[in-house]
């Protein structure tokens, strides 16, 4: 795994966001479109590949 800029971001974002709801899951539950677009690219390149959609 490559840790990249995006992924240290969207680690801060998560972080940010105090999670504690879950045990085994990355949930991330923001309003701003423009911040879950970019937290789901980067975390599913991280878990699936570039070239491996869900």
């Amino acid at each position: 795994m490559e840790i990249t800029k995006e992924l240290v971001e969207c680690v801060g974002l998560w972080l940010a966001e105090g999670d504690n709801k879950t045990n085994q899951e990355i949930t991330f539950t923001n309003n701003c479109l423009e911040l879950i677009l970019f937290f789901q690219e980067n975390i599913s390149n991280v878990y699936f590949g570039k070239n491996k959609p869900r």
